[in-house]
């Protein structure tokens, strides 16, 4: 689980099938200030959810903001406040993408194919194909909204220029990247 020294109680894990998957670091990386990277093994074609667990005391201020980025795409995100926490963790679950009320689209490890032509116009969009980023914000203060939002108020951005795992993939341009899942 990814944990991060700054922010002590909140842990950030990759789940398939109800398991938390191992993570493995990669000794010559050096992560940036306030970032930590992990690696997960996957076979193809299994679906995936990523856990937040927050403890109780975690929580700082008026609360936490998460953003989950899968390929690049912001694809959820969620609000945990210290009244959230009260009786024990909270866990919040990102399962998929939000495409309407109620239907969500869930996040699937693909495969990717590469020959020596491969699309390039499409490959130019593979910088961040196998990331799965999630960004923790404190908050100061939290604003209550109508019990039924304006549908903008969870408004998600999607790149259209993300290839589709059945499409190959120039290889020269994908090399020594880790390509393993896409949303969509």
């Amino acid at each position: 689980m990814a944990i991060l020294t700054h922010l002590p109680g909140i842990e950030v894990t990759i789940n398939v099938n109800g398991r938390a998957l191992s993570e493995h670091r990669e000794r010559q990386l050096i992560d940036p200030p306030e970032t930590i990277s992990r690696y997960v093994e996957v076979q193809s074609e299994q679906h995936f959810e990523v856990h937040i667990r927050t403890s109780p005391g975690a929580v700082r201020a008026a609360g936490h903001k998460f953003f989950v980025h899968v390929d690049g795409n912001k694809t959820d995100w969620g609000l945990v406040e210290p009244r959230h926490c009260i009786s024990g963790p909270k866990i919040s679950i990102s399962a998929g993408t939000h495409r309407r009320e109620g239907l969500t689209r869930p996040y699937k490890f693909n495969v990717f194919t590469t020959d020596d032509d491969g699309s390039k116009e499409r490959t130019k969009h593979t910088t961040q194909l196998g990331t799965i980023e999630v960004r923790i914000h404190t908050v100061s203060t939290v604003e209550r909204l109508p019990a039924a939002p304006h549908p903008a108020a969870r408004e998600r951005t999607f790149a259209p220029g993300v290839p589709s795992p059945h499409e190959p993939l120039a290889e020269k341009a994908v090399k020594f990247q880790e390509l393993s899942h896409t949303v969509g």
